[in-house]
């Protein structure tokens, strides 16, 4: 079982002390520097990173989070929405590129609300990971759409996905090897109770990874690893 942080909410140096896993979060709004990665690759040891996958492959250019991308990449019409795109198979193979040098195991894909289901987004989608698969790494994905159960579990069995999901909110419909965000309840501000963990570590297990990514990450992340440990 692996607790971390989406982001790095202190020191490198405690983050690697602190917590059994970081999701780089740099990686969703922009391009990054590769020497940027071979240091945290080189100060960390054998501390695990995971990525969270660009932007480009997963929102098309109207979303507001594009205010973060500055790099000149291809033709903005043709990001987001797992589309067979040059512009979004570029993204692709550079994550894959990072995903090396960093030695992650695992890609998270965060899709918008908007990306919902219907015929040309299934298509996408299921087109996307079966043209990156078998590469090493392992994908999960965070819908934030309006999809039926049924299709998701289609989805997950068939391309050997994770599916990602808050706990709080959502069950996640893989078994194995679960990827949970924490986004905190009712907002990013929220700081969780001891109820709160409390109910969370009796619903995970050996495999999972638990990814605080609320406002108070850091604290709430340091006192659940503390309440696995002491298990």
């Amino acid at each position: 079982m692996k607790v971390g942080v989406c982001g790095f909410c202190e020191r490198r140096s405690l983050i690697y002390r602190d917590f059994d896993a970081v999701e780089i979060q740099k990686t969703f709004y922009d391009f990054v520097r590769e020497d940027w990665l071979k240091e945290l690759r080189e100060e960390s040891g054998d501390f695990e990173f995971t990525i969270k996958a660009l932007q480009v492959i997963t929102h098309t250019r109207e979303s507001p989070t594009y205010r973060r991308f500055k790099s000149k990449f291809g033709n903005p019409d043709n990001y987001g929405g797992f589309r067979e795109t040059e512009e979004v198979n570029k993204a692709m193979e550079k994550m894959i590129d990072y995903a090396k040098i960093l030695e992650s195991r695992i890609i998270i894909f965060q899709s918008p609300a908007s990306f919902s289901e219907n015929d040309d987004n299934l298509m996408n989608i299921t087109s996307f990971f079966r043209r990156f698969r078998n590469r090493g790494i392992t994908y999960g994905w965070e819908n934030r759409g309006r999809w039926s159960k049924d299709t998701l579990r289609g989805i997950f069995d068939e391309l050997g996905i994770i599916h990602v999901v808050d706990p709080f909110y959502s069950e996640s419909l893989t078994e194995e090897g679960r990827y949970f965000r924490l986004h905190g309840k009712g907002g990013y501000s929220y700081s969780y109770t001891m109820d709160d963990l409390s109910y969370l570590r009796n619903k995970v297990k050996k495999g999972d990874y638990i990814m605080f990514n609320n406002t108070r990450m850091c604290e709430d992340a340091k006192v659940f690893r503390k309440m696995i440990h002491e298990v």
